[in-house]
Parts: structure tokens; C-alpha cells; sequence
């Protein structure tokens, strides 16, 4: 399902890839940066988060500052007849799991996985290996990242 597209212009454009780089910012710096009004510059955030544009402000964490040392790649094909969303909803509730995809082709599930080491990646396999609905998974070790998620393109 496409959701409606709503009518983003250049200004929009331009605040967005400030906060993307920096959701901190105040209304008065980027109204000065790009050379616009604090109350021009608050009306269109409220209207980007109103329209669903932005979807919220957060903070990025270093995975490997925290101890998660591992990302792995998971992809899981469900037997036949077996509740995606049931399998989805166990997936969520584990806190190493960062994104969840339902996909095409061969597999149904594709997982991005924050873990420990490569000993707690393992344990972690298993543990999905009995998640009642699987029937193949495949995971791959991420050994290096040069585009984060969260760069989305605007």
C-alpha cells in the first residue's frame, strides 16, 4: 500500500536534510542558515511531522560503543501457511533486532541484527532456527558499513 505523497518543495527539502544532520537544531539556526524566518521555519516542520514527512526525532547510537560489536543479516523463509505477522511480532520484541523487512523472492523476512560478538550472532541463529514458522534461514556478517540506514535520500 502507497501512501499519498504530499507537496514537498525545495525549502522543505532543505530544512529536512539540516535536521537530518542534526535534529537539535533550533528553529532560529536553520531559519538562519537558510535565510527564512524562526515562524516560517516552524510552521514547516509542524507541517512535515503533521503530514507524516518526518516521522520522528531520535537520537543515533554507536552500536559499538554500547557493546554490540556484530551486525548480521538475517533472511527467513516461513513454511507454508506459517503467520509472517506472528513471526514479526516475536522478531520485534527482541532489542538486538534493528530492522525488519517483509521481501520478495525466496525469503519472506529480511532482519539487521545488532549483537555482542560473533558468539552471541550464533546463539542468536539458533534461537530464530526454532522460531516456530521458519523453515531456512541465511545470515551474513556485516564486516564494514559506508552508508547508515538513516542517510535516507531526500
Amino acid at each position: 500500500m502507497v501512501k499519498n505523497e504530499i507537496s514537498v518543495d525545495e525549502l522543505d527539502v532543505s530544512i529536512l536534510r539540516l535536521l537530518r544532520e542534526n535534529a537539535r537544531l533550533s528553529y532560529r539556526s536553520i531559519g538562519k542558515t537558510l535565510n527564512m524566518s524562526t515562524g516560517t521555519i516552524s510552521q514547516r516542520i509542524r507541517k512535515l511531522v503533521n503530514a507524516g514527512v518526518i516521522k520522528k526525532f531520535t537520537t543515533i547510537i554507536d552500536s559499538a560503543s554500547v557493546g554490540k560489536h556484530c551486525t548480521l543479516l538475517v533472511m527467513i523463509r516461513s513454511k507454508p501457511g506459517a503467520r509472517l505477522d506472528d513471526m514479526v511480532s516475536e522478531i520485534e520484541s527482541i532489542d538486538e533486532s534493528c530492522c525488519i523487512h517483509t521481501i520478495t523472492g525466496d525469503y519472506n523476512l529480511h532482519l539487521m541484527l545488532r549483537l555482542k560478538d560473533h558468539d552471541a550472532a550464533a546463539d542468536f541463529q539458533e534461537e530464530l532456527r526454532n522460531l516456530e514458522g521458519v523453515q531456512a534461514l541465511t545470515s551474513h556478517v556485516v564486516l564494514r558499513s559506508y552508508k547508515p540506514f538513516y542517510e535516507t535520500s531526500i
